[in-house]
């Protein structure tokens, strides 16, 4: 029987409880996520990924460089400002990384197309309240057809004789 995954806050000693689980490891910081992810890998557990749950904008969030092989889950309340993001665009695309936004405001969502389409992956958090179903089903059209894209992309880089095995 597998088990599901356990979602836990930072605790070196409540991981020594249990071994051998999946485990979502949750963080109020990105400063924190590497350090949390290696102590629940050498408690034995297996790394589901680490919530990092940010009060602040996602602009403002700092991931250095060594949380790139960390799964992270980043859980903001807003984009913030774009002209702050822009300059580490390129460098989050190698991150293993997720932002999750609320749908609470427009702006939200706005910045839920504009990461999706700079190929950062992108979860939307539906709270309590109205929903803006409308923008809500362009952006999960813009999602597929994001994706879509890229595998079109990808396969154009390929020759024909790798795309198409061909008998010989």
């Amino acid at each position: 029987m597998n088990w599901p995954s356990i979602v836990c806050p930072h605790n070196p000693s409540l991981f020594r409880t249990f071994t051998g689980l999946t485990v979502v490891v949750r963080v109020p910081h990105s400063a924190q996520a590497a350090e949390a992810a290696a102590q629940l890998l050498e408690s034995g557990n297996e790394l589901l990924c680490v919530i990092v749950e940010s009060g602040s904008p996602f602009d403002e969030i700092d991931l250095p460089a060594d949380l790139q092989s960390i799964p992270l889950a980043v859980m903001t309340p807003a984009l913030g400002k774009f002209r702050h993001l822009v300059r580490s665009i390129s460098r989050l695309r190698d991150f293993n990384l997720r932002v999750y936004l609320p749908t609470h405001n427009p702006q939200n969502i706005a910045g839920l197309r504009i990461l999706s389409s700079l190929g950062i992956h992108t979860c939307v958090v539906l709270g309590n309240g109205p929903k803006d179903w409308e923008a809500l089903t362009d952006l999960m059209t813009y999602a597929v057809l994001g994706r879509l894209l890229t595998l079109l992309w990808n396969l154009s880089s390929l020759s024909p004789r790798t795309m198409i095995p061909m008998p010989t």
